[in-house]
């Protein structure tokens, strides 16, 4: 068996998560949230399903529900530091008295979120994790991209020193794009982003977001970009250099 890894993987990248959670409308919201955000989720329904699964694969982060039917979240966390496999954890308790959050805490827990989290309130709590990571020197916060120079943690894109100012809807397709070059992201991926329902919405609205952004980042071939239109799927981006 492999040894967790002591470095979160290149910028490059999506951060992985785990999210071990036996409520599963719950899981599925949080699961296609974050993935929208541009983390990579693996869902885990059962304490055991946890471990095997973890057992096998490396993860950045890792979001445990506290109370499982099989097997509770901190059995789940001790028994993989025993194995070397356990990265920094966020639990979800549902229970906030000062008692309980120091259990939280001293069974070895980065952060805890009350549940029912709020979604941006869960995204808060990663970002901030992984801003103490990043300070340990775990996890680089700057993408130097030919003459672009990407900041994933303050979500700020700059070309040639100079910040490129994006609307909010541009900036979250940006960094999405960006997380997940050379890959094709799919229309309904990119409208769920813009917060459309794919059916609903004139499809050059995406196009003409996408042109934007090939104008405002410089994604063209001569600095070293590729913004490519698939037909009737969607686009991928590609760093060339």
């Amino acid at each position: 068996m492999k040894p967790v890894h002591d470095k979160l993987p290149p910028n490059d990248a999506p951060l992985k998560l785990a999210l071990l959670e036996d409520d599963l409308m719950f899981a599925a919201a949080a699961r296609d949230w974050l993935q929208d955000l541009g983390y990579q989720v693996t869902h885990y329904p059962t304490g055991q399903a946890c471990l095997t699964g973890m057992a096998e694969q490396d993860f950045d982060i890792c979001i445990f529900d506290w109370q499982l039917p099989d097997l509770d979240g901190p059995s789940v966390m001790r028994t993989l530091q025993a194995l070397k496999r356990m990265p920094p954890v966020i639990f979800l308790t549902a229970v906030d008295d000062s008692e309980s959050v120091a259990q939280v805490l001293l069974a070895g827990a980065d952060d805890y979120v009350i549940k029912p989290p709020t979604f941006t309130v869960l995204h808060a709590r990663i970002q901030a994790l992984i801003r103490r990571m990043a300070q340990k020197g775990e996890l680089p916060t700057l993408e130097t991209l030919g003459i672009l120079t990407v900041d994933h943690l303050k979500k700020t894109i700059s070309h040639n020193g100079q910040a490129i100012i994006l609307t909010s809807m541009e900036s979250d397709l940006a960094f999405y794009l960006l997380s997940h070059r050379g890959q094709l992201v799919t229309r309904t991926r990119l409208y769920r982003i813009m917060g459309v329902e794919q059916l609903a919405v004139d499809t050059r609205r995406l196009d003409v977001h996408i042109s934007r952004l090939r104008s405002k980042l410089h994604l063209t071939i001569e600095h070293g970009w590729r913004l490519a239109s698939v037909h009737l799927q969607g686009y991928r981006l590609e760093f060339l250099l």
